[in-house]
């Protein structure tokens, strides 16, 4: 259980990696309730939250890259900035074309349903990623 919540000072960051989750399942509830073909609110602003959790995904994960190097039995500066820009560069790439690019595209009217559902399961599947790898590095951190 100490995997997924952490504990003591821990549940702020924690906690702060499952808020960010909670608008991309908003959207996922809103567009099961949507009306085919009809612009839905809900999932319009849970979109428009949403850009604030992608922002902490995004630097929970280059944060990230630099727990997991310091978990390792590495020394010097170079094995941090490996890490850590990779992990700037992974987060970018999968925010923004992933999590942003198919939340926006299932949230447009007029899309056909099965291609926004498409969209939402990659927007929301991109977001657990990120989330995990969060997770795991601050894991792998706490327990060297």
């Amino acid at each position: 259980m100490s995997y997924l919540l952490g504990g003591g000072w821990w549940l702020l960051w924690y906690g702060t990696l499952w808020l960010s989750l909670a608008p991309f399942v908003a959207m996922t509830v809103a567009l099961g309730r949507a009306p085919p073909n009809e612009p839905m609110p809900a999932m319009e602003s849970a979109f428009a939250l949403s850009t604030m959790g992608l922002f902490v995904l995004m630097t929970a994960t280059a944060i990230s890259g630099g727990l997991w190097t310091a978990a390792g039995s590495s020394s010097g500066a170079w094995p941090y900035a490996r890490n850590v820009a990779g992990a700037i560069v992974l987060a970018l790439a999968v925010g923004f074309a992933f999590i942003f690019g198919a939340g926006y595209y299932a949230v447009t009217p007029k899309q056909p349903m099965t291609n926004r559902w498409i969209a939402q399961i990659i927007c929301l599947g991109s977001a657990v990623f990120l989330f995990f790898l969060c997770i795991h590095a601050t894991w792998r951190f706490r327990h060297r």
